[in-house]
């Protein structure tokens, strides 16, 4: 390649004399950095909006962003994974509460403000779902459902305190100090005006969706509406056709748009674009014709000239000019022009050109432009390409350039030379040559240690375009290979200094001497000396967007990237910034372990001699006619079939089921059936059996069918549930979901419960939703495609849905199914649930609460406020056996905590302990218990003549022989 000067013409002058513009020294880039993140609000919803600030929380960072397009955010942020926020109320010390829940735990912060430094504040090891401000304390729910409560101030934990505890809680909100509503299960919503002291229910029947404070009231969301409770106690219902809740206050109207031409605060990817330092905390920026000045790092714009640049359109880079800042601006088949600033906010025009040109700045304020300083001359030939120079004086030239025309890197250095830089291509080293006034000077360029990586990119990869005047004697720029990155600075006497190679999997952006390496992960890399060293930096990735801008530069204000913008260079503006936050302290408190009691139990009965299974002889092929617990089944007679069935082997009621008749008659005048269970707490007469009842079916095989004893073409099954008390049960024959109940009561007919709609469509009991009262039944079960369980009441063999009691959602159900219980000694119903345990005294044992169900002529039964029965746990003075005249809700009890037995002449273990009780808000006591034997039987060597206490039936597993014990407490 050959290069020529001079063209043969002459310099052309600046339109403005260069001697009226001051010299304003900008400095070589901005430092220290700040990382500003970028979110696109259009594809990006905030997490609340209001006072005129968007408030994100994306990647762990906090951001607000201000009507205006100013962006703020904290300086720390939280380890990796997904973060809750939480707006405290005034009551509670403002701020925010900030919570991350994973399978370790909850980590919960607070901050006064959304960017304000973090506090951490507590951590807990259940995983929380929902953290909710009440009265005094924050309340975290877990995902068991388990209810905690914090500390707002230290983390520390404390008891629930005013909630009402009730079983198990559904939505709650809190509206002040004051005033608040939870949703109890089975109960519905209640409400308090006195901080908890006390708590009223609400007449609100739907399910609680959702809750809200709305202009200082709570809010209830159901599914066609809100209730809305104001301070009187008033309840207002609104439809969702009458109009959505004006939740509007807090917020302001969006900002008016900017002017024409003018930017808008905080902006920081335009000024990155297009501006230029002027000095360390300011910056100008040419943009929609008008000239800003701003400040660094806040964004603030300052002053502004609206009318610095005629051509609005125009796109406009700040670059050194002369002795200080410039500006080149172009647009699309348009005019480029080069202008110089001038102070106090004004521009010059320093060169023009008709067309879009390739304008180089050549860092010290001289420019290499591609084409000629005039308009294109039609006598230079393909082989040559004509540069305008355009010093620091504002004065033009024209070199040309010979040869391979677009591999030369041209340089107008700040002394007037200027330099065409040929890189090496196909073996050759390549060849610097310096243009000094007429005067040519040439040499070929070399290399450093040819072994090293660094200088095999030099050799082989691309020169990028922008070298620019590095030192005196110098020029500075960089080398790209497919992926590997070095920076490369060449003497005029051709020697080749390589810097630190950028491996290949980094993306890189540069500019003069300054560059930005990203990398897959949160880790990026800067130099500031040309790629002679790198320096790590974090740069966390933020989520994309559809709306993220696809430009990327960077230049002395900083880069503009996808997610980012830092402004600066160098080491962060704040000390130890994107750091992640210091972990909290544990909150855990010990468990505390409930004391087992302590049983002397005496043998006053041992097991009868056994039965043999089966009878054989003249049974139904379609069955073995099986004995029962002990108990022969029924004796057939003389030419007399019998079909049995029995429930699964370890049903905590097994139940057995025969039907037999004349062979060949008709059993539906001739046959009988008959329905057997054992109640395991009795030791003698403990299988109970109704009476032979006229069989339902016509005969052996459609017998067989109906109860499911026949193996193939009936999926039938059996299993029972016992009233507490053990002298009656429910017998419910199921196929999938669908069961049919049948009454089974000691010595009496077994009856049929038919619901007078819909026969054959209600769902089972719960394991403990059966009672007998009087002559009838009352069975509680769960509604089928709804949240909500049924109270039947049966009568004369027909049933009726009686009340139905709703539930909370089933996120919100932590403890066991409700249980319906009968007064031992009167008429009285009842749904037992259980509170619970509170995690602050450390215990996992609740307490029993019991919703009375009271009768009011013309309306359903409704549950009466809840009455304390007690804490779950078994206590010596629990152990007590009831007195005949003793009254209490007959309740089946598993403690969780067994007691230890001591037996008295016995060898032995049990298992799986039960006890028959009744509980009242006086006391507690017992009528039976029940175990198992544990394996290997229990051995006696010394039964008692006389014990006192409460009867212990110690059954065995597999058959059902038991021991009779009597029990007392020590």
């Amino acid at each position: 390649m050959i290069v020529a000067s001079g063209c043969g013409g002459s310099a052309v002058e600046p339109e403005v004399p260069v001697a009226a513009a001051a010299k304003v020294r900008a400095p070589a880039y901005v430092t220290p950095a700040a990382l500003i993140p970028e979110l696109d609000p259009k594809s990006l919803e905030p997490w609340l909006e209001e006072e005129g600030i968007d408030r994100y929380l994306v990647g762990g960072l906090r951001i607000a962003r201000r009507a205006d397009g100013q962006v703020t955010r904290a300086n720390e942020r939280f380890p990796s994974g997904a973060v809750q926020p939480v707006r405290l109320p005034l009551r509670l010390g403002g701020g925010y509460l900030f919570y991350q829940a994973d399978g370790q735990g909850t980590r919960l912060w607070r901050a006064p403000s959304w960017t304000a430094a973090l506090t951490p504040l507590g951590f807990i090891g259940p995983t929380a779902v929902e953290v909710i401000p009440g009265f005094d304390r924050l309340y975290l729910r877990t995902n068991g459902s388990r209810v905690f409560a914090m500390d707002a101030e230290d983390g520390a934990l404390l008891p629930l305190g005013p909630l009402p505890m009730t079983g198990d809680l559904g939505q709650m909100v809190f509206a002040d100090a004051w005033r608040g509503v939870v949703d109890l299960d089975l109960y519905g919503p209640v409400a308090t005006f006195d901080a908890g002291e006390t708590w009223r229910p609400l007449a609100i029947a739907e399910g609680v969706e959702g809750t809200a404070v709305v202009g200082g009231d709570p809010v209830l969301f159901v599914a066609e509406g809100y209730y809305r409770i104001d301070g009187r106690g008033h309840v207002q219902h609104v439809r969702h056709d009458a109009g959505a809740i004006d939740d509007t206050q807090g917020h302001e109207s969006p900002a008016r748009p900017p002017a024409r031409g003018r930017l808008q605060a905080g902006d920081f990817r335009t000024f990155i674009l297009r501006g230029f330092p002027e000095s360390k905390d300011r910056a100008l920026v040419l943009h929609g014709g008008a000239l800003h000045r701003v400040t660094l790092p806040e964004g603030e714009v300052v002053g502004v000239d609206r009318e610095a640049l005629d051509d609005e359109a125009a796109e406009c880079v700040g670059a050194p000019v002369g002795d200080g800042i410039g500006f080149i601006c172009g647009r699309e088949n348009g005019p480029t022009t080069v202008h110089r600033f001038r102070p106090p906010l004004a521009l010059d025009t320093v060169a023009t050109f008709p067309e879009p040109r390739f304008v180089s700045p050549g860092g010290t304020g001289a420019l290499a432009v591609r084409g000629p300083c005039g308009a294109p001359r039609a006598d230079v030939g393909d082989d040559t390409l004509t540069y305008c120079i355009v010093d620091k004086g504002g004065a033009t030239r024209e070199i040309a350039v010979k040869g391979e025309i677009g591999a030369e890197r041209v340089v107008a250095l700040d002394d007037g030379r200027v330099v065409v830089l040929v890189p090496p291509r196909l073996g050759r080293p390549g060849r610097i040559t310096i243009i000094d006034g007429t005067a040519l000077s040439s040499k070929e360029l070399t290399y450093p240690d040819q072994a090293r990586r660094a200088t095999k990119v030099a050799r082989q990869g691309m020169w990028l375009e922008g070298f620019q005047q590095q030192g005196k004697n110098a020029v500075a720029g960089w080398v790209e290979a497919g992926g590997p990155t070095v920076g490369v600075t060449v003497s005029l006497d051709g020697k080749v200094k390589v810097g630190e190679l950028l491996d290949a999997s980094t993306d890189v952006l540069v500019s003069g001497r300054l560059g930005l390496a990203m990398t897959d992960g949160e880790d990026a890399y800067e130099t500031v000396d040309g790629g002679a060293s790198w320096t790590e930096i974090e740069l966390p990735p933020l989520p994309s967007s559809q709306g993220d801008p696809r430009t990327r530069h960077c230049g002395r204000l900083g880069c503009a990237l996808r997610g980012w913008l830092r402004l600066g260079w160098g080491k962060p503006r704040v000390k130890h910034d994107l750091a992640v936050v210091d972990l909290p302290p544990s909150r855990s408190i010990r468990p505390v372990a409930p004391n087992a009691a302590s049983l002397e139990c005496s043998v006053v009965a041992q097991p009868a001699a056994a039965v043999n299974a089966s009878r054989g002889g003249e049974h139904s092929p379609f069955s073995s006619w099986l004995a029962f617990r002990g108990t022969e089944p029924p004796k057939l007679g003389k030419d007399e079939l019998g079909v049995d069935k029995g429930s699964a082997q370890f049903d905590p009621v097994p139940a057995h089921v025969y039907v037999w008749g004349p062979r060949g008659a008709d059993w539906t005048k001739a046959g009988f059936w008959q329905v057997r269970f054992d109640d395991r707490f009795r030791v003698s007469d403990h299988v109970r059996s109704s009476a032979p009842t006229r069989s339902i079916w016509g005969d052996e095989a459609s017998a067989a069918d109906g109860i499911g004893a026949r193996h193939q073409g009936s999926y039938w099954r059996w299993d029972a549930i016992m009233d507490p008390g053990g002298e009656a049960a429910i017998a419910n024959l199921c196929t999938g979901a669908t069961c049919i109940p049948y009454s089974v009561v000691e010595g009496s007919a077994v009856a049929q419960l038919q619901p007078a709609t819909s026969p054959m469509a209600q769902h089972k009991p719960l394991p403990q939703g059966a009672v007998r009262v009087g002559e009838g039944w009352y069975l509680l079960t769960q509604t089928p495609g709804a949240q909500a369980l049924t109270l039947w009441r049966a009568t004369l063999g027909e049933m009726e849905p009686w009340a139905q009691f709703r539930r909370i959602e089933q996120r919100f159900l932590a403890a066991a199914s409700p249980r319906l219980v009968r007064r031992a000694l009167g008429r009285g119903l009842g749904i037992v649930v259980v509170e619970p345990a509170d995690p602050a005294t450390g215990s996992s044992e609740g307490r029993y609460r019991l919703y009375p169900i009271e009768e009011a002529t013309g309306r359903a039964p409704e549950l009466a406020p809840p009455i304390d029965l007690g804490p779950v746990a078994i206590d010596e003075d629990s152990l007590r056996p009831c007195a005949d005249h003793e009254d209490g809700f007959v309740m089946i009890v598993e403690p969780s905590q067994a007691p230890v037995l001591r037996f008295v002449g016995a060898r032995g273990y049990a298992e799986d302990f039960e006890l028959r009780m009744r509980m009242s808000a006086t006391g507690r006591c017992v009528d039976a218990a029940a175990a198992l034997v544990g394996s290997g039987g229990l051995h006696v060597s010394e039964e008692a003549k006389a014990a006192s206490g409460f009867g212990l039936s110690l059954r065995e597993r597999y058959d059902g022989r038991r021991w009779g014990l009597r029990c007392r407490a020590l």
